[in-house]
Parts: C-alpha cells; sequence; structure tokens
C-alpha cells in the first residue's frame, strides 16, 4: 500500500508538441523535470500513468530505467487509467500531477496534505479560485472518494479532464482551497507547445537553478524576461 502518491498523467504523442514528455529541458527530460518534482516533497511517491499503446513505450522504459514506478491504462479515459493506478498500487491518497509541469512546487503539495488532514475534507486545490501560474496547479484526491465517484463519471469531458466533474459540482463535495496572495495567472509556467520550451529555456540562461528557485523569484523572473523580450523583440521570440 502507497499512503500518498504522486500520479504522473503522461503521453508520448501530443498533437501541440509531439514527443515533449522526454524532450530535454536545459539537458533533463520533460518528465523527469516532474518527477524530480514530486520526490521532492519527501511525502509523495511519483507514479508514472501512461497508456497501453506502442507509442508510449519510451515512457514506461524510462521510468523502469529510473526506477519509478509506471501504470498503463485508457488513452481516451484518464480517469479510469487513475482509478486503475489507484487500486494496483493501493493508493490512500494522491496528487494529480501533469507531465507538462516541470515547476511541481513540493512545499505547496505538502501544505496540500496538511490542510487536506486539517479540513478532513474530499480533495485539495487551488484551482478554486485559480491565482496561481498556469503549469503550478495543486490537486490533492482522497483516493476512495475519487473511486466512489465512478458511477458519476460519464461524459468524455469529465473523463478526459478528470477533476472537471468536481469542480462543475462543488456544492456536493468537501474542499478546501489553497488561495494565492497574488493573482499570477497570466503567468505560463507549463511547456505545453515548443513556444513555452523556448520561454522555459530563456529562463534557465539567466538562472541555471531554476527549479530549485522559490516559486516567487521564477515567477518574477518570468515577469521580467517577458518585459525585457516585449521592449527588444516584441515578445518572446
Amino acid at each position: 500500500m502507497i499512503q500518498f502518491a504522486g500520479v504522473i498523467l503522461a503521453r508520448m504523442d501530443s498533437s501541440r508538441f509531439p514527443r515533449k514528455a522526454l524532450t530535454p529541458v536545459s539537458g533533463v527530460p520533460l518528465i523527469e523535470r516532474c518527477l524530480k518534482g514530486v520526490e521532492r516533497t519527501n511525502s509523495f511517491v511519483p507514479i508514472l500513468a501512461t497508456t497501453a499503446r506502442p507509442v508510449d513505450d519510451p515512457l514506461a522504459d524510462f521510468a523502469e530505467k529510473k526506477g519509478v514506478l509506471c501504470y498503463r491504462g485508457d488513452l481516451g479515459n484518464v480517469y479510469q487509467r487513475v482509478c486503475g493506478c489507484l487500486r494496483e498500487h493501493k493508493i490512500d491518497t494522491f496528487a494529480r500531477i501533469n507531465g507538462d509541469s516541470p515547476f511541481v512546487q513540493p512545499d505547496l503539495l505538502n501544505d496540500g496534505l496538511n490542510l487536506l488532514n486539517q479540513k478532513n475534507c474530499d480533495f485539495v486545490t487551488n484551482l478554486v479560485p485559480r491565482r496561481f501560474p498556469y503549469g503550478v496547479s495543486v490537486e490533492i484526491f482522497r483516493s476512495e472518494f475519487f473511486l466512489n465517484s465512478e458511477k458519476s463519471i460519464l461524459t468524455s469531458e469529465h473523463r478526459e479532464h478528470i477533476s472537471s466533474y468536481f469542480y462543475q459540482n462543488l456544492d456536493d463535495f468537501s474542499y478546501a482551497s489553497i488561495v494565492g496572495e497574488a493573482d499570477l495567472s497570466t503567468v505560463r509556467l507549463t511547456i505545453d507547445t515548443p513556444e513555452d520550451l523556448n520561454v522555459v529555456e530563456q529562463l534557465l540562461k539567466k538562472e541555471p537553478r531554476l527549479f530549485d528557485c522559490p516559486l516567487q523569484h521564477v515567477v518574477d523572473l518570468y515577469q521580467s524576461t517577458l518585459l525585457d523580450s516585449e521592449k527588444t523583440r516584441g515578445g518572446f521570440k
């Protein structure tokens, strides 16, 4: 049984950025950046949740090489993929981690876990309201609650975007929110496209230890770099 797990959702054939999961970010594969962020919590065990298709064999091979647990399931029904992962590894509580979000914040995840226990609620989120940068999300669910919602996850939207059902029916659940002091929702700290990767690489040129820096420092660097780029080249290029 695993008490706390960081379930990292990833696949190789993103239409906007094929093979991005294993694309190097300053020499380190994107998915490894996510894994390292989860490991730094010292609370959550990272588990890669990808699909059973041959195209995702490289991801499973990478996990095996790194000694990371891996679960392989459905492509479109991501909710069922997570359910299968929870059941196979007997996970008590899990954090949902996107495989294109390298700026995993260990302190935020630990704070979310503490809040979940303090409030004794079904889940914790920092997306209600959204004030943190895009790509810096905290979603922590009690596995029993998540699995018991299976009969309600009926639409393709809810199956693909595994937390959308809960956000659309917040009054039916007990949850707690982590609310940021400032609205940083316009800051983009995800790698969904090659352009996003270019932005992060520019930040890394200024701060090679970027992924070890406090979130506010990363945000300040992002905003100053964006301002400089807009002045000189009309934006990030």
